[in-house]
């Protein structure tokens, strides 16, 4: 039985965010997923470049028994125990360090100017531009508008347009240059900036570098973003010399401008201020908790822990179930007809203390209330709600490291069925520290030795029944699971099932009367990446279901397996897969004329780009029609702002 207000089960699954359930019997949770180990780290630890020293092992953080008070940073690897680039003889990344030092200054200029009204001196940019600068105009000749909602405007540069001469020289013409780039932002305040740099090419003397650049401000005239990709080209790096930048080319623009400002609101103390569960606990973020948590409680730093969103109580208005990591209680977030929100957590009989990474609010039994499914560490647990708010549990399906659930009616009894990703083989009595526990992918980028997830059959009485073999699910039911989403891709009449896996290639599974056919590859949506979510939607307005995966854009990624001395002795078609999985997000459209076949058009619709990236859901965010693509990302930087 889970605990409530008791001594914590301790667990591990992952996250999940669910939308009130949709149309044909169909619920899905939004997740998101780390990645054990970073394409960088992999290569760093591991293979290196002939005759470079090799340094020990450096092991990965593991759970600390932290004391009341304790420092947070003590899970954090300290810097001085990170892969050197220049003991591992990694001279790219050497030459990326020292590039992106100077990227950050620039930064930095270009944002106080902008919040301190300081126009930047040439002195200051002298210790990043060579005096041999030369370029042509930043600001593109022709925008093309792609978008225009009466708000939200969005244009790019044209496509095929040739540069112009170079006709801005030296640090001076560099200035000038930049200035007319940054035009747009002349009218906005509290601007920032950011560049990663995802490519590096060249040693010595010769430098080349591509650059994600981002910078966006607020202002009375409204609200402005600067998208770009630069072309950087740098000279010097030489011992202790910094590189400076010599040559700068756009190769591809976006501006987006909006009347009103944000589109977005943060409206967290309007809604949440008066509630005791935010001044108590959740304003205080999870850095915070690790300092004073001893983690046999079950706490974790991974911050994978979802939420599910429906009407508990019948009253019309959403509600949202938050979970949370062990020894802190799940909260149920109630909203009030003023927008506020209650914890009715304790009085539903929800508030539980083990470890729970995902949930579902959905209704099960089809009175008419929402019921409600948690993916606790050791089990999944089923409740029944009375629809004004309270539930009852009726039934607990044993299972370890349950991340993410959906719901649909696969069988179409009538009824609404489970599946649960799980992400981990190991078991029960293998848990170790709060990272060993979860095992090593084999083989890493198409890892076959996951934990296996569950299709829970909805029989009567509240009885489920794991039949994933039964349906033949089984053969390939072995892949680091993170996220499930139901569809009828095949325009056939019943619910067909992607599920997006970590490390390597993903599952689509073909319905066919309540049996399944693993069909990913002959269809072309394997998508071999990170895979982190999963959302559904006909973009193009065909009448066929359109895919689109979130993955890990990595910017240490790509740039370390474009090198020579990643992995030479990995094969071709491995090697492939391996720059792949730092690419980022992957948008499958469905062929026209083929209704079972999908086609990655993800860098012709620019969606490739959305950084370390979690939850995704297509939404209508402005209400015209069409939707939207929403997607979380971040990853674990604590005090850390500035990272993209």
């Amino acid at each position: 039985m889970a605990k409530r207000n008791s001594r914590n089960q301790f667990g591990s699954a992952e996250p999940g965010s669910a939308p009130p359930p949709q149309p044909r019997t169909v619920a899905t949770v939004v997740t998101g997923c780390v990645c054990l180990a970073l394409l960088g780290w992999i290569l760093r630890s591991g293979d290196r470049a002939e005759g470079a020293e090799t340094p020990a092992p450096i092991p990965l953080p593991t759970g600390h028994a932290q004391s009341p008070g304790s420092s947070a940073s003590t899970v954090v690897v300290e810097a001085s125990r990170l892969p050197d680039p220049r003991r591992d003889g990694w001279n790219s990344e050497v030459l990326h360090d020292a590039t992106n030092r100077q990227l950050k200054k620039l930064a930095k200029l270009v944002t106080e100017q902008y919040a301190k009204g300081k126009r930047t001196s040439i002195a200051e940019l002298s210790a990043i531009v060579d005096a041999t600068f030369a370029c042509g105009d930043l600001s593109p000749a022709a925008l093309q508008e792609i978008f225009d909602d009466g708000n939200l405007v969005v244009r790019r540069a044209a496509p095929d347009v040739a540069a112009s001469a170079a006709t801005h020289r030296g640090i001076e013409g560099f200035a000038a240059a930049l200035h007319g780039f940054l035009r747009p932002l002349n009218r906005t305040g509290d601007v920032r900036v950011a560049l990663k740099q995802f490519r590096i090419d060249g040693s010595g003397q010769n430098i080349a570098t591509v650059v994600h650049f981002e910078a966006g401000g607020v202002g009375p005239g409204g609200a402005v973003q600067i998208n770009a990709t630069w072309d950087c080209q740098w000279a010097g790096g030489a011992g202790k010399t910094p590189p400076r930048l010599v040559a700068l080319a756009v190769r591809d623009y976006e501006q987006t401008t909006s009347a009103a400002g944000r589109l977005f609101a943060d409206c967290t103390d309007a809604v949440l201020g008066g509630e005791h569960a935010w001044r108590d606990q959740l304003r205080h973020g999870l850095g915070h908790w690790l300092a004073r948590f001893e983690t046999e409680l079950g706490i974790t730093f991974d911050g994978h822990h979802g939420l599910a969103v429906g009407d508990v109580n019948g009253d019309g208005l959403d509600d949202v179930y938050l979970c949370q990591p062990g020894g802190l209680p799940n909260r149920l977030l109630v909203q009030n007809p003023d927008g506020t929100v209650t914890d009715r957590a304790a009085e539903a009989g929800v508030d539980l203390l083990d470890e729970t990474r995902a949930a579902l609010i959905v209704d099960l039994d089809n009175d008419g209330a929402q019921d409600m499914v948690l993916a606790g560490w050791r089990q999944l647990l089923v409740y029944a709600g009375d629809g004004k708010g309270a539930f009852e549990i009726r039934a607990e399906i044993a299972g370890l490291f349950q991340y993410s659930l959906a719901a649909a009616d696969y069988d179409g009894d009538g009824d609404l069925d489970l599946f649960a990703c799980n992400y981990s083989p190991k078991s029960d009595k293998e848990r170790s520290d709060d990272l060993g526990r979860f095992g090593r992918p084999v083989p890493f980028h198409n890892a076959t030795n996951g934990g296996r997830n569950k299709l829970m059959r909805q029989d009567t009485g509240w009885t489920f029944v794991d039949v994933i073999d039964e349906v033949g699910m089984g053969p390939t039911n072995n892949r680091w699971s993170y996220a499930a989403s139901w569809e009828d891709y095949d325009n056939d009449g019943d619910l067909d099932l992607y599920v997006a896996n970590d490390f390597g290639h993903n599952n689509l599974y073909r319905n066919d009367g309540g049996r399944f056919t693993d069909v990913a590859d002959e269809t072309g949506a394997v998508d071999a990446n990170f895979g982190m979510s999963v959302t559904w939607s006909d973009i193009n307005r065909d009448g066929r279901m359109d895919l689109y995966i979130a993955n890990m854009f990595s910017a240490a990624g790509q740039r370390i397996t474009a090198q020579e001395g990643f992995r030479r002795s990995v094969a071709t078609g491995d090697m492939a897969l391996f720059r792949r999985m730092a690419r980022g997000n992957t948008f499958l459209e469905s062929v026209p004329g083929e209704p079972a076949a999908f086609h990655d058009v993800s860098d012709d619709v620019g969606t490739t780009m959305g950084r370390w990236s979690w939850g995704s859901l297509f939404a209508d965010v402005n209400n015209d029609g069409h939707d939207d693509l929403l997607v979380t990302n971040g990853f674990l930087t604590h005090e850390l702002e500035d990272d993209l």
